[in-house]
């Protein structure tokens, strides 16, 4: 398994499904399938600077179906990707959200672990997002 691109692939993968969900197209088994791919100890870091652990995450994720109008969209741009360990990745990813307000954009770190039985071969373990101009 080629870690880097299967961490690459998750990214965009994920954030397709983000929109599926908060413009409330997306199934109930889209969101289980979501959860799964979080690590029991996946940390998020806002770019307000919050700090969330995986089951807040999950929790504010579960209540967001459906809260962004059908235009919502947001496009991934990967920066860069390395490996940070024989079993670790990280990617660099800008994150373009428009459809709901101004638009905005994020600059993102997220760290993986290859996962093979995990349906995209790897799990979320970290991620760090900043706001950009």
């Amino acid at each position: 398994m080629d870690l880097l691109a299967a961490a690459e692939e998750e990214v965009v993968e994920r954030h397709r499904f983000f929109v599926r969900w908060f413009t409330g197209s997306a199934r109930q088994a889209e969101m289980v399938r979501t959860t799964c791919l979080f690590a029991p100890d996946f940390r998020l870091i806002g770019p307000d600077g919050s700090e969330a652990d995986g089951p807040m995450t999950m929790n504010y994720l579960a209540g967001q179906k459906g809260v962004r109008p059908a235009d919502f969209a947001i496009r991934i741009d990967i920066q860069d990707s390395r490996m940070i360990g024989t079993l670790s990745a990280l990617v660099l990813y800008d994150e373009h959200q428009s459809g709901h307000g101004p638009a905005t954009t994020r600059r993102s770190s997220a760290i993986f672990s290859a996962a093979p039985d995990m349906p995209e071969g790897v799990l979320w373990r970290h991620l760090q997002e900043t706001w950009i101009a």
